[in-house]
């Protein structure tokens, strides 16, 4: 008899606590501040929409992001591997017709991949029948997975490496070019805020902004990670939040006295 009320317990319990798990994806832009240029960012993940009251509640998940930058295309000399050959005619970065080294430009761009913690705090706003304005805003943190360079015309390389050239790493680029922005730092927090749309269905449409307070770098300038999205999110159990269930319950006492009404009308007829 105790172990069937400890497996009702439990089946409730965790059927109680699955009514209010929803699924999230957003995608977007993201760069660093000061600005450069951005780059596509992406997330998916899962959390748990907790409510405090009929106006307030709390949505705590863990999602994968990807956020970096694109550096500004620099202007660069080719002119490093002038003792590899006899004569300047022989190095093909020299220009005979103008008497100068090639030049070209050098691009520069990050990938990052975070485990992000976000936990938002949320104010709601009843437009209607289970329509609602959602207003959100709270800390994350995030630990770095992945960090990925693709750089292309570097001056310092050769063969097609000098096209173009990725590698995988926290590190300073091994450029001495971009050696001043320092290495990337893994750990990563900052503000979360959105604005959303909730409709009965659980589905909730919405715009998120991510703006770290941790500067991304090691070297000079210091660079913030930031970033902004739509978002598409899924609440599975949407009819058994506490602010339906509040709607339900105003109906309900709503129309137990017309029904109470019409029967005594009828009986009376």
């Amino acid at each position: 008899m105790k172990q069937t009320l400890l497996s009702l317990l439990l089946c409730t319990t965790l059927g109680a606590a699955a009514q209010n798990v929803l699924f999230k994806v957003g995608g977007g832009l993201a760069g660093h501040l000061p600005t450069e240029r951005p780059v596509t960012a992406l997330m998916a993940g899962v959390a748990y929409e907790h409510e405090f009251s009929q106006r307030w509640g709390v949505t705590p998940g863990l999602f994968l992001q990807s956020k970096g930058w694109r550096d500004r295309d620099r202007s660069v000399v080719y002119d490093l591997f002038e003792s590899a050959y006899p004569t300047l005619e022989d190095n093909p970065d020299w220009n005979p017709e103008t008497g100068a080294w090639r030049t070209g430009y050098m691009g520069h761009k990050v990938s990052l991949t975070y485990l992000t913690l976000a936990v938002p705090f949320n104010h709601y706003l009843r437009l209607g029948m289970g329509n609602y304005i959602v207003l959100s805003a709270g800390p994350y943190a995030s630990v770095g997975l992945k960090a990925k360079h693709d750089i292309k015309g570097d001056p310092e390389r050769t063969g097609g490496d000098r096209i173009t050239y990725t590698y995988t790493g926290w590190e300073a680029p091994s450029s001495s070019l971009l050696h001043g922005q320092g290495g990337l730092r893994r750990f990563d927090a900052g503000v979360q805020a959105q604005v959303a749309y909730q409709f009965s269905t659980g589905i909730t449409l919405g715009v998120q902004g991510d703006i770290s307070l941790l500067h991304v770098n090691t070297g000079s300038p210091r660079w913030r990670n930031a970033a902004g999205m739509v978002t598409v999110s899924y609440n599975f159990h949407q009819g058994n939040s506490y602010r339906q269930r509040v709607i339900d319950d105003m109906w309900r006492s709503m129309y137990t006295p017309v029904a109470g009404y019409q029967q005594g009308h009828n009986t009376h007829e």
